[in-house]
């Protein structure tokens, strides 16, 4: 089976070490990409000839914002069915909203501790992974 994706779109280079920690302390075999804005992960997404299996897309980004970016990949036929999860460090209920309703299929509000950060990762985790058997398939040494 081959190693699972995960591409995270953060400006903030803590948040995606932090990102990349949780996943690690999970214990489940997945890659994760880190991709500085939406422009970049357009243009990643066309160059690549696998898409990830799932995209964490950060609101608030400079050059293309993360709903822009959702926006567009939406209307992409190549790319719409891509499982994005939106996250930010605002939840304020207009932007979860405009989230779902361009296609998101999570919004997660940036926890503010680590703890918190791998408890909601697991759960996604464990939601997505549904479709391809159960989280603990992935669990690095099973």
């Amino acid at each position: 089976m081959p190693l699972h994706t995960i591409w995270l779109v953060d400006d903030d280079t803590d948040d995606c070490m932090l990102f990349e920690d949780a996943i690690a302390e999970l214990g489940v075999a997945l890659s994760i990409v880190c991709v500085a804005d939406g422009a970049d992960l357009l243009n990643k997404l066309r160059q690549a000839t696998r898409p990830p299996d799932l995209v964490f897309l950060d609101v608030n980004m400079p050059i293309k914002n993360g709903m822009d970016c959702l926006a567009e990949i939406k209307r992409d036929e190549q790319f719409i069915r891509l499982p994005v999860v939106m996250w930010s460090t605002s939840g304020q209920p207009d932007i979860v909203e405009k989230a779902y309703r361009l296609g998101a299929r999570l919004f997660m509000k940036k926890p503010h501790n680590f703890n918190n950060l791998k408890s909601l990762l697991h759960g996604i985790l464990q939601l997505d992974f549904q479709l391809h058997g159960s989280l603990e398939d992935f669990v690095v040494g099973k």
